[in-house]
């Protein structure tokens, strides 16, 4: 998988160690104990009218969400905030604010469910394990960029994206990194490609990975608790994805408190920036046929992509299914 470019880490560890700051020493009260169970409402007809992209709403009231399938198979890495500094040290970024707790960290597979069906998706989830034990953690809900298009291609497969979720997590956030559907790093195949910039399919699967780090702290009988505070941190398409689970949490999650969060340099206007790329060739030409290629079989629409694209061998759709370089 391609590297996270060193910019992007830096500029997220900023984010994350700010976000750290304004959220009472990223701690807060709260029970922890044994998660609660998935509250999925409805959305209002009127809400519903005003999403542009399809949302269906076709929502399984499942207990079966967010529950932990089966973890990787190594078992859970322990990192020193020593350690954590000194990596950074040695890739020549500079942290805001040290590393403060060790931390332990785990790739997960768990229930989600897309088009009201349950399927699996897979995550990293990252915890201090010498934090105060009379309170409880917030959790950070990490959305990566552009990653790659098939199973394989998510944070969870990535050496970089491990190590800036542990240092999230050395700040005193529970943080988990969810993959998004198609993306999963093990398990059985997912047998479609990611639906690329498909808001509601990630948002889903991102708040499903919420409650599926409440299941491995409650399951694994941690010395940790959970509050049921969450906050968002998102860049590039993570940034997209972050507005969408800011979007249908309240409807989708209802048993999580958003307290906040950020969205750096997302796609707001997918309609505007796809007319503009397909009559001139910009950068937002190859999200463009990243979305073609992908979204349009999640929305049933395979058989017109002709319209858009001409024919080529292979097509696109293939061509995104075979690699996980995202600038190919």
């Amino acid at each position: 998988m391609k590297r996270l470019p060193t910019r992007f880490i830096l500029l997220l560890v900023v984010i994350s160690a700010a976000l750290f700051a304004c959220g009472d020493d990223g701690l807060s009260d709260g029970d922890g104990g044994q998660p609660p169970a998935p509250s999925v409402g409805v959305i209002p007809a009127d809400v519903l009218a005003d999403f542009r992209c399809g949302v269906t709403g076709d929502w399984l009231p499942s207990e079966r969400l967010g529950q932990v399938v089966t973890t990787g198979d190594d078992p859970p890495e322990v990192q020193t905030a020593e350690f954590l500094d000194a990596a950074f040290q040695l890739a020549g970024i500079t942290l805001p604010k040290p590393s403060e707790f060790d931390v332990e960290v785990d790739t997960i597979l768990y229930t989600t469910q897309d088009r009201g069906e349950l399927i699996e998706a897979s995550a990293l989830v990252a915890y201090p394990i010498n934090a105060e034990r009379d309170a409880a953690l917030p959790t950070l809900l990490f959305l990566h960029g552009t990653s790659g298009f098939t199973d394989g291609c998510g944070p969870s497969a990535d050496a970089p994206s491990s190590l800036l979720i542990a240092y999230m997590a050395s700040l005193g956030y529970a943080v988990v990194a969810p993959d998004y559907i198609g993306l999963k790093s093990f398990g059985e195949p997912t047998g479609f490609l990611h639906p690329y910039l498909v808001g509601e399919a990630t948002a889903i699967a991102s708040l499903d990975s919420v409650r599926a780090l409440y299941h491995t702290v409650a399951e694994n009988q941690l010395e940790v608790s959970l509050s049921d505070r969450v906050v968002l941190l998102g860049g590039s398409q993570g940034g997209h994805a972050a507005l969408w689970v800011d979007w249908l949490a309240p409807y989708y999650a209802q048993e999580m408190t958003l307290i906040g969060g950020v969205a750096t340099v997302p796609a707001v206007d997918i309609l505007g920036q796809i007319q503009r790329a397909l009559q001139e060739e910009v950068p937002a030409s190859a999200n463009s046929l990243a979305f073609y290629g992908t979204a349009t079989s999640w929305y049933g629409l395979s058989d017109r992509l002709g319209e858009v694209l001409l024919p080529r061998t292979p097509t696109v759709p293939e061509f995104l299914g075979g690699q996980c370089d995202p600038s190919e």
